[in-house]
């Protein structure tokens, strides 16, 4: 009886460890869940003609983020300015700043209002076929494109040339030029910012979680001085 006993005890307090390590992780996972803003999509334009916007809905953004995700590049105009645009800002009034992957160009980095100022890095050129990872980082008015493990893009938005809004879900996303393609993978999340959660909800997850723990534990221990 003693034997059966205290193999049992053990099993308990394995179960104990087990249920409390369960809360914790649970816990962790409540509080940081709303770290990324937009996390996992994929977002496809379908036709090569025209230009076609299409915006990530990501409220509460600041301008410091991180913008990545997964480019393939289906088929593309026959223009050498013709690829991907990432949009980097935007506003009400339907203007953007962006950077634009082009097919011979290299990437275009295009400013608020003001095309004139526009200009282009030696960057490697896009087509058809072509599959690659992108990052873009901003920080107020730097702006750092990385394709995989490069950066091929720095740049500092002029005073006033930077479309991006405080304030406004939909400053991040895409324009095709003539380009149909498809993104996957894409991640967007504020940098240097402490991860915002809803108090309620996620202290209730937490006494609930805390309060089944106790609640098996205590039958557990039941069950074991009945066997004892």
């Amino acid at each position: 009886m003693k034997a059966i006993t205290r193999v049992g005890g053990i099993q308990m307090k394995r179960i104990i460890i087990t249920l409390i390590i369960c809360v914790v992780l649970l816990s962790f996972t409540q509080i940081f869940a709303s770290d990324s803003l937009y996390a996992g999509g994929t977002v496809a334009n379908e036709t090569v003609e025209g230009e076609t916007r299409k915006y990530l809905e990501t409220p509460g953004i600041t301008n410091e983020y991180v913008f990545s995700g997964h480019v393939k590049i289906i088929e593309i105009g026959s223009n050498p300015w013709n690829g991907i645009r990432f949009i980097t800002g935007a506003n009400d009034a339907n203007e953007i700043s962006a950077l634009l992957l082009t097919k011979e160009w290299g990437v275009r980095v295009e400013f608020k209002g003001d095309n004139m100022s526009d200009f282009f890095s030696n960057a490697a050129h896009y087509g058809a076929g072509d599959e690659f990872d992108f990052s873009i980082t901003k920080e107020g008015a730097s702006l750092k494109l990385y394709i995989g493990d490069t950066l091929t893009t720095e740049v500092t938005i002029p005073d006033g040339k930077d479309a991006f809004t405080d304030g406004y879900s939909k400053n991040v996303g895409f324009v095709s030029s003539e380009c149909k393609y498809e993104v996957s993978n894409i991640v967007v999340s504020n940098l240097n910012v402490e991860p915002e959660t809803n108090p309620s909800t996620a202290d209730h997850t937490i006494v609930l979680a805390y309060i089944t723990a106790l609640a098996i534990t205590v039958v557990l221990i039941k069950k074991q001085k009945a066997i004892s």
